[in-house]
């Protein structure tokens, strides 16, 4: 299973890292409220105190009205 994301007006821009990223993105602790997030701002990570982002490898989609993006289970997405 997945996530659909479906653009219905505008646009958008949804930036998606493969769970192999998943430590450098530096998570949240499970027990966290915001557990399922991660701590690195991913669109100007801050590598001074997030070394680990700097081997960030994303993929970048623009989406547009009518288009429909499956992200895989897993993978980390940021909708901009």
């Amino acid at each position: 299973r997945g996530l659909v994301l479906q653009q219905c007006r505008g646009t958008c821009r949804v930036l998606l890292f493969d769970p192999l990223y998943h430590a450098c993105l530096y998570p949240y602790p499970d027990l966290h409220p915001l557990r399922r997030y991660a701590r690195v701002d991913l669109r100007d990570p801050d590598v001074a105190k997030f070394p680990r982002a700097a081997e960030l490898r994303g993929v970048e989609v623009d989406l547009g009205p009518g288009d429909a993006l499956l992200v895989p289970r897993g993978w980390w997405r940021q909708v901009q």
